[in-house]
């Protein structure tokens, strides 16, 4: 059996905090969306949770919400350190749950929130800027900042896995690179 410590640094200590506090909205929403039934309101909370129940779609949710602007695709890759097509399947998932949505500008796919279209959705939005805090997601967004500033205007130039991200990662001192080490670590204090 886990200790409660294990537990909470497991990541699903974040998940239960969320989780505890929605299950309060659920007769409200019971009530407010009749014509969806009780069964489309109990579906969306579980389809919700199951999306966020993974730890790189819930950084990645995090970020999105963090942006002041939609969210490239790339953009999202190298703030969270991962490969494109691994964070793609993670946004499809999003999307589909309802939790983001999706519009290509040329070859980029950018990502924004989905807002207004519930108070579930409004009260997630919510409790996942206010109570979610780690120094992992603080991290996140610093490094979606650095990545942000490589725009030109308002617009995603840079693909994924290019020399100036990493150069504008080891500026902000986000990473430290040493032969063969992998750009998630931590950097060298």
């Amino acid at each position: 059996m886990r200790s409660p410590s294990r537990f909470a640094a497991s990541g699903w200590g974040f998940f239960i905090l969320i989780s505890a506090s929605l299950v309060a909205y659920l007769p409200k929403l019971a009530y407010s969306t009749a014509h969806e039934g009780v069964n489309g309101v109990v579906r969306t909370f579980i389809t919700a949770f199951k999306a966020l129940a993974d730890e790189t779609r819930l950084r990645a949710y995090h970020l999105i919400l963090a942006a002041d602007r939609p969210v490239c695709v790339c953009e999202l890759a190298d703030a969270l350190g991962l490969p494109q097509y691994r964070i793609s399947k993670h946004l499809a998932i999003l999307r589909q749950a309802g939790l983001v949505v999706d519009s290509r500008v040329g070859t980029w796919v950018h990502y924004s929130p989905v807002h207004g279209e519930s108070a579930f959705n409004e009260s997630l939005v919510q409790l996942v800027r206010e109570t979610i805090e780690s120094s992992q997601l603080e991290r996140d967004v610093r490094k979606l900042h650095v990545r942000f500033s490589l725009r030109r205007g308002d617009e995603c130039i840079i693909g994924t896995d290019d020399v100036r991200v990493v150069q504008a990662f080891e500026r902000a001192g986000l990473i430290a690179r040493k032969h063969g080490e992998d750009e998630s670590h931590e950097p060298i204090e």
